[in-house]
């Protein structure tokens, strides 16, 4: 029988991609969020989205480089990290519809 990993088992990738998912659910259902959120221009809507995802994936990022130091296999595995949430979050926010 498998088992789900723990918070210590997921990857910086891992990691951020549910983390950027669970901002696209957020920006979609919350309801002050998501009134907010539908309430701007869809250039603001992408930008928004990419600054925010960014900076999550980014922190997730450096606070690797802050326990481990800094190598160029960690720089990769820091821009696959930003990666990951970006895809994460554009695939939740266009697969997940809100009802109207």
């Amino acid at each position: 029988m498998t088992s789900f990993p723990t918070v210590d088992d997921l990857t910086p990738a891992m990691l951020s991609a549910t983390v950027a998912a669970v901002l696209s659910l957020v920006f979609r259902y919350v309801p002050g969020a998501a009134d907010w959120f539908s309430g701007l221009p869809v250039t603001h809507k992408q930008l928004f989205m990419l600054g925010v995802t960014s900076a999550l994936a980014a922190a997730i990022g450096l606070y690797i480089f802050a326990q481990n130091g800094f190598s160029s296999e960690r720089l990769w595995n820091l821009l696959f990290t930003l990666y990951a949430a970006l895809t994460a979050n554009q695939v939740t926010y266009q697969f997940v519809k809100r009802a109207r």
